[in-house]
């Protein structure tokens, strides 16, 4: 009887070592922080053509692509640097979607900074912030929804959740 109970135990505890050791399985979650600008890609003549960037680096459409793991805290600050273009200051937000399409689109994770029209977008010269924490792994895109078009006038990237 006394054999039995100490074999039971014994692989009690060979069973929760080899669990408690699995890679990535109690990971703690990481916080991430990005800085990322918004404004026109350089070169463009066109109003409206702008994109991102992380902080420091040329602004491109698509913009970088984000890479998080799913769990981790993630703290986004977007600065708005898109300056004066034929006399007009543009506004921008950012948004993290499930989808880039459609016209009205929903953050996922309360991902959002700044509205979609006026006067609470992000303006010329200004910036916010949001933390969130991802929930579920898979692509998804970060976006620019003031008035529907910039997204379609190149401001977006890959937000990337993995497990």
């Amino acid at each position: 009887m006394v054999a039995a109970l100490i074999i039971v135990v014994v692989a009690a505890i060979v069973i929760g070592a080899i669990l408690a050791f699995q890679p990535g399985r109690f990971r703690a979650a990481a916080t991430r922080e990005f800085t990322i600008v918004g404004g026109e890609v350089k070169g463009q003549t066109e109003l409206l053509i702008g994109g991102f960037a992380l902080l420091g680096e040329e602004i491109t459409s698509p913009g970088p692509t984000i890479r998080v793991k799913k769990g981790d805290r993630v703290k986004i600050t977007f600065k708005n640097v898109h300056g004066y273009a034929r006399g007009l200051k543009i506004a921008h937000n950012f948004l993290v979607v499930a989808e880039k399409e459609g016209f009205d689109p929903k953050p996922l994770w309360g991902a959002k900074i700044g509205e979609r029209v006026y006067p609470n977008e992000i303006e010329a010269g200004e910036s916010g912030s949001v933390t969130f924490t991802p929930d579920r792994a898979g692509k998804f895109f970060y976006i620019c929804a003031v008035g529907g078009h910039h997204l379609y006038n190149g401001m977006y990237g890959s937000f990337i959740v993995e497990e």
